[in-house]
């Protein structure tokens, strides 16, 4: 990669040519050449940090260079590691279509809604059940990031069959990232030679239920319809959990810098809206066993969640920075 003082001195050269009113970061390697120059050009410098634990980009420029005019975060914890003297706690921006939950009726007329777009026919059948077919549907996503997760996969795969003949009423969304799509979709296609005219039937309900992606292109219709997400807990997922009103069972990654994805779990465990599974204890029967205790009892801890999530502040951080910056800017 390019070195820091051609990256600084590109930077400079950029902005002493257009001369921006304002330089805006949100953390990563790139952002401190950048707003370094901008420092020393004397360009105000507004910077938000999405993770509850600051980057490196960040602690340097807010702590050490002193060079934010405005500080934005994700998260109020991050407070804790900055020595800004007003750091403002705005949240993530997410997308506006996740950012609108609705409540009541309303929820559950579109939780059906977005179920059926994703499993056809899977509402009207529950519907000729009556309400307690109703009430026993679940759907879960299990998601590793637009890459995928090796390990998140692994476990999927050995507990997918288990958890899919214990609870008859479940709907499993399986995002795997494209390296490892073929072979779980391999993995989830189960040969029935020999077996009898009830394992088929009972191997054709499983397909009916299950749905295999590389990557999800409609995140609102995923969270829309999804009562429970296992999923990694990078800033911006966490955030759209948040916006979304929806429960979580995390599974931060090891493998990111500052361990911040953990960090950024605790912050959503210790609100009551999701439940942490360190990568380390993760295996088929730690899964399965996570999920169930969600969904025992009356389903009883999902609801908690819900009712702790629904309690969280509207998500408007993209409006709230725009108007900030701006008014600084006396734009506004």
């Amino acid at each position: 990669p390019p070195s820091f003082s051609s990256l600084f001195s590109t930077a400079l050269w950029y902005l002493l040519r257009r001369r921006p009113a304002a330089v805006v970061g949100t953390g990563g390697y790139i952002t401190v050449p950048t707003c370094a120059a901008a420092w020393l050009l004397r360009i105000p410098i507004f910077l938000h940090e999405s993770n509850a634990f600051p980057g490196l980009a960040t602690r340097f420029l807010v702590n050490t260079l002193r060079a934010a005019a405005r500080l934005y975060l994700g998260f109020a914890r991050a407070k804790t590691f900055l020595t800004h003297p007003g750091p403002i706690v705005t949240g993530n921006p997410v997308r506006q279509d996740i950012a609108a939950p609705l409540e009541g009726a309303a929820a559950s007329e579109e939780k059906a809604r977005c179920l059926e777009r994703l499993f056809p026919g899977s509402v009207s059948q529950e519907e000729e059940g009556g309400a307690e077919e109703r009430a026993k549907r679940v759907c879960i996503c299990f998601m590793g990031g637009s890459l995928g997760s090796e390990r998140i996969n692994q476990v999927v795969r050995e507990s997918l069959g288990t958890f899919l003949d214990r609870h008859r009423n479940a709907h499993i969304i399986w995002q795997t990232g494209q390296r490892y799509f073929s072979e779980a979709r391999g993995a989830a296609t189960v040969a029935c030679e020999g077996e009898d005219q009830q394992e088929e039937e009972r191997m054709e309900d499983q397909e009916t239920r299950l749905k295999i992606v590389p990557f999800l292109d409609d995140m609102a219709l995923v969270y829309g319809a999804c009562d429970l997400v296992v999923c990694r807990s990078g800033a911006i997922t966490c955030s759209e959990l948040i916006a979304s009103r929806t429960p979580s069972l995390l599974i931060p990654s090891p493998n990111v810098t500052d361990d911040h994805q953990k960090r950024n779990a605790q912050v959503l465990e210790a609100m009551g809206g999701a439940a942490l599974l360190e990568e380390r204890d993760l295996s088929a029967e730690t899964l399965v066993a996570a999920i169930e205790s969600m969904l025992g009892d009356g389903r009883k801890r999902l609801g908690e969640m819900e009712a702790t999530l629904e309690k969280a502040p509207q998500a408007r951080a993209g409006e709230t920075i725009s108007e900030s910056i701006l008014k600084d800017l006396d734009v506004l």
